[in-house]
């Protein structure tokens, strides 16, 4: 990890790995290839250094990212709710918007 320890990872990361990749399909709308190339990437690659975090990218992409081209990875998915302002497009992701009026920085 970032403070030169062994990361640790239980049955809950994977479970949240999953989790985040089922919600990825349903809300999102992601393939399910990338929904869970994505879901693996945000639960294990918090706690890792830069260079833990690209060997660990390297070896999902081989696993899980054949069939998907950068493209794929580098668009975002279609917006949630049809062309309502009720998402703000954080690339790769659509987070739903607040009350309060966007400012972009």
């Amino acid at each position: 990890d970032g403070g030169g320890q062994k990361p640790r990872y239980t049955m809950r990361t994977m479970c949240r790995a999953l989790s985040a990749g089922r919600n990825l399909v349903l809300e999102q709308r992601f393939s399910p290839t990338r929904a869970i190339l994505e879901g693996f990437e945000l639960s294990f690659e918090g706690p890792l250094d830069m260079t833990s975090r690209a060997a660990l990218q390297k070896m999902l992409f081989k696993s899980l990212g054949k069939s998907l081209s950068k493209k794929d990875l580098d668009h975002p998915a279609r917006r949630p709710g049809g062309k309502s302002d009720s998402f703000v497009l954080c690339k790769p992701f659509w987070i739903k918007a607040g009350p309060l009026p966007q400012v972009d920085w």
